[in-house]
């Protein structure tokens, strides 16, 4: 039996609102943006993904966050 690669969800927020967003452990800011663009009608070009005050470059892959347990 295979198994799926593992994930973790994102909670964005966004307009008032809180998103989850379930992404590959492995996956980048620009993989994040791509999933949320049909969610927020925002081209990922002119989204801002924000962690603790911080913007993260562009491919950041969102293991490397520095607080996956918690709230960015």
């Amino acid at each position: 039996m295979e198994s799926s690669p593992p994930t973790i969800t994102v909670q964005v927020k966004f307009a008032g609102r809180t998103i989850p967003v379930e992404v590959p452990a492995a996956a980048t800011t620009a993989e994040l943006k791509r999933l949320l663009q049909p969610l927020t009608n925002v081209l990922p070009r002119g989204q801002r993904l924000v962690c603790k005050g911080t913007d993260p470059p562009n491919p950041y892959y969102l293991l490397m966050a520095p607080n996956l347990s918690g709230s960015c």
